[in-house]
């Protein structure tokens, strides 16, 4: 398995595919569509950013938000086919409007969802982007769309903190969680 970083998930397919003829697993169909369709290369860059930007959003502070988006915008330079890095975008926009940092106006939230959105075009598969439009329609008291949004969110990897919501989390009413802040 000796191979250049650029091939890394290459690698990874070809051991988990020799763990997996070792076992004799068989894979339904769309099981075997799924793997195949996630085989799609990312670049070194573009991965360490978006690793490096969910771990500086993972500070919640006003400048961690600016750094995040800056590492983000990145890697959509870098391969704008990368939905998980949209969803990020549109949880950082939601982010800063929510707790009023770095100067976000009203207009931050319509382009949290519009981020959503092209994270689920561009990936309908990656649960981030479904999460990110559930948080921003929630917020907006469009708690119906929010709640199909999250239901239809595949389930997230294990250790992606993003899909370990609890179950009904939507279901609650938003009223139980407090006043509407005055910038509504």
């Amino acid at each position: 398995y000796d191979r250049d970083i650029a091939d890394i998930f290459a690698v990874q397919d070809e051991v988990t595919r020799t763990i997996v003829s070792a076992l004799k697993v068989k894979l339904t169909e769309g099981e075997k569509a799924v793997r195949e369709q996630s085989g799609k290369k990312i670049s070194p860059e573009a991965y360490d950013l978006l690793v490096r930007a969910r771990q500086v959003s993972m500070q919640l502070r006003p400048e961690s938000t600016v750094q995040a988006r800056a590492m983000l915008e990145r890697v959509v330079a870098i391969d704008p086919t990368i939905a998980a890095a949209y969803a990020r975008l549109s949880i950082t926009a939601f982010a800063e409007f929510a707790n009023q940092w770095n100067g976000a106006t009203e207009a931050a939230l319509p382009q949290a969802l519009a981020l959503a959105e092209k994270a689920i075009t561009i990936d309908a598969t990656e649960p981030q982007g479904y999460i990110a439009k559930a948080i921003v329609l929630s917020w907006m008291r469009r708690l119906d769309e929010a709640g199909v949004g999250a239901a239809l969110a595949p389930f997230a990897p294990d250790g992606d903190d993003l899909g370990q919501a609890p179950p009904g989390w939507l279901d609650r009413s938003l009223d139980e969680l407090g006043p509407v802040p005055p910038w509504l």
